[in-house]
């Protein structure tokens, strides 16, 4: 996964403003993975500060990363980690 992401996306933000926001998609796909087991706060080794500031709307910088760790920690299907990546404004790389 690490390896798809790092080749595949951008190294810096691009989309300063992408729509769905990272909060939107991260907490989409959270709560259908909490729901279902797959996923715990705990394993996921996520910062609480960022958890909070994402919760809350609140400015958190996280890393490309940082979201890269996210998506595999959160055990993401492609589709999902592509998801996060371009909602956090990194851009797919053709």
């Amino acid at each position: 996964m690490r390896k798809y992401l790092d080749e595949n996306f951008s190294e810096e933000v691009v989309n300063a403003n992408p729509q769905p926001p990272l909060k939107n998609v991260f907490f989409k796909i959270y709560d259908k993975k909490i729901m279902r087991g797959e996923i715990n706060f705990l394993k996921m080794n996520m910062d609480k500060d960022a958890f909070i500031c994402l919760s809350t709307n609140q400015d958190h910088d996280m890393t490309r990363d940082d979201i890269i760790d996210l998506c595999i920690s959160m055990k993401l299907t492609l589709a999902e980690a592509e998801e996060m990546m371009i909602s956090a404004g990194y851009e797919k790389i053709l």
